[in-house]
């Protein structure tokens, strides 16, 4: 019982990762407003790393969908997840 709670608490957590970094994503790319601040954080990075994020929460999730091993997916995923955000200073001033 208890695992499955688990197992539905960490596909909420990627779901709710994958979102927030698609609405920075969608936010950028539209040149909305959004009154949701982290998008707005968001919007700033490159494209590009916001994709390949997303990517790897998609990637992550079919991995734990199969039985990888769960501490080695989320460490894998989440150390190259980590690598790519970009230095405030690399970001381009708007």
């Amino acid at each position: 019982m208890m695992e499955s709670t688990f197992v539905y608490l960490r596909h909420g957590l990627v779901t709710a990762l994958k979102s927030c970094l698609a609405e920075g994503l969608r936010t950028s790319h539209l040149g909305i407003v959004s009154p949701d601040p982290t998008a707005v954080l968001l919007a700033k990075t490159p494209h590009g790393i916001l994709l390949q994020q997303i990517e790897l929460l998609e990637l992550l999730q079919r991995f734990l969908a199969v039985g990888v091993n769960e501490s080695l997916a989320l460490e894998v995923c989440f150390l190259e997840i980590f690598s790519m955000i970009p230095r405030s200073d690399l970001i381009p001033k708007n």
